[in-house]
């Protein structure tokens, strides 16, 4: 079969495969080597001349492989190249706006012949450019000397705490209920960035809601594996004492006062309050993430991944292309 016929014999496929990777939830970033695997498992029969036993290895893949990529670079153009599925969100304020951040969860560290290492990182390494994971501005070369060393320890703020909550929640999850509310906890946080980055009024109310509901989470979720259950509450305070009387996890009561309390953030969820000022967003967003890490990093957990960096060998197939 030539490439041609090939590609056209595989783009009929793609549309109903890609359509049930959507409905899945499957990863945009991870479609190619599932459509791959699945062409050559299900709908290959046979290989003259060859077999399919390690086709990872063999060169015909390689073609299949790129030529299904080609076709998801067709189909999805800078979505599939530059998917961030593996991108945690943040903002920061920057000439009094918020502005969204795209925090790389891991980096490829260094590449050798036959290999690669990927780093999981809790903090920002030297060799990271923060200044470019803005996704729409600012213009960051304007900014003298001084107010990009500022903005970058504003971005270190952020990076560390969502970098270490992310590995925090790679811990022993006792129920499916725990699996639930531990994938809730990175998404309040991220709903909260997305509010914040809206630069206005009600977003900024809700903002604040998503950011008590994230905190609220991280102590339900630790009592959840502690003790087996948690009251349904949203008083922080009162869930911080009945952490305390357990001896599980202490949180200085002056760092949960400076959240809003379970009053104010109802008011705010149903914007019967002014939302607070930038100033005051700032201080309980960061505060929101600090303490949500400090909770976290309390679950047991059989493994730690902090800084931690893994060895992989390259795709077989990519030889094949070299």
């Amino acid at each position: 079969m030539e490439n041609q016929e090939l590609s056209e014999f595989l783009a009929e496929n793609l549309v109903m495969l890609d359509k049930s990777y959507a409905a899945r939830g499957v990863n945009l970033s991870i479609r190619v080597w599932h459509a791959a695997t699945f062409v050559v498992d299900n709908l290959l029969i046979k290989i003259s001349g060859d077999t399919k036993e390690n086709y990872l290895e063999k060169a015909w893949f390689a073609v299949i492989y790129t030529i299904i990529e080609e076709w998801y670079v067709m189909r999805y153009g800078d979505a599939y190249r530059f998917d961030t599925q593996n991108d945690l969100l943040g903002t920061v304020q920057v000439h009094s706006r918020w502005f969204l951040l795209d925090i790389p969860a891991s980096f490829i560290e260094s590449r050798e012949s036959d290999s690669f290492w990927v780093r999981l990182p809790t903090s920002i390494y030297a060799s990271e450019a923060p200044l470019k994971w803005f996704s729409h501005g600012p213009n960051a070369e304007a900014l003298s000397s001084g107010a990009k060393s500022r903005l970058i320890k504003r971005i270190s703020v952020v990076t560390s705490n969502l970098r270490t909550i992310r590995l925090n929640l790679w811990a022993h999850m006792p129920s499916k209920v725990a699996e639930n509310i531990s994938a809730q906890i990175m998404k309040h946080f991220e709903t909260a960035t997305r509010y914040l980055s809206q630069n206005n009024e009600h977003s900024a109310q809700l903002a604040m809601w998503e950011i008590c509901l994230a905190v609220e989470k991280c102590f339900k979720l630790l009592l959840l594996q502690k003790q087996g259950e948690y009251p349904e509450i949203h008083n922080l305070n009162k869930l911080n004492r009945l952490c305390v009387s357990s001896n599980i996890v202490v949180i200085d009561k002056r760092d949960l006062h400076r959240l809003p309390s379970e009053y104010e953030a109802m008011k705010y969820r149903y914007a019967e309050t002014q939302a607070p000022t930038l100033r005051r967003q700032w201080q309980i967003y960061t505060i929101g993430l600090e303490i949500g890490n400090a909770i976290t990093q309390r679950l047991n957990r059989k493994y730690q991944f902090y800084d931690s960096a893994f060895q992989f060998r390259n795709p077989p197939w990519q030889k094949k292309l070299a």
